[in-house]
């Protein structure tokens, strides 16, 4: 699961995101706790801007997670 974690948020990240990526030796676990670290929402407000830039990059569906 970690590395299909990794790998979808490989997919979906860029710039200093990425950057954080690339440090957590392909630990799709670790590479969420640091993302979630740095760009925590500190508002509720903030929370849902975040949940809706999420829902509208649609990923694409991984096989093998049903």
């Amino acid at each position: 699961f970690s590395a299909s974690l990794f790998n979808t948020l490989a997919t979906l990240v860029k710039g200093e995101a990425l950057q954080i990526l690339h440090n957590c030796n392909f630990s799709g676990a670790e590479a969420w706790r640091r993302l979630s670290k740095r760009f925590s929402p500190t508002t509720p407000v903030r929370g849902m801007q975040l949940m809706m830039a999420v829902l509208k990059t649609n990923p694409p569906r991984q096989q093998g997670l049903h």
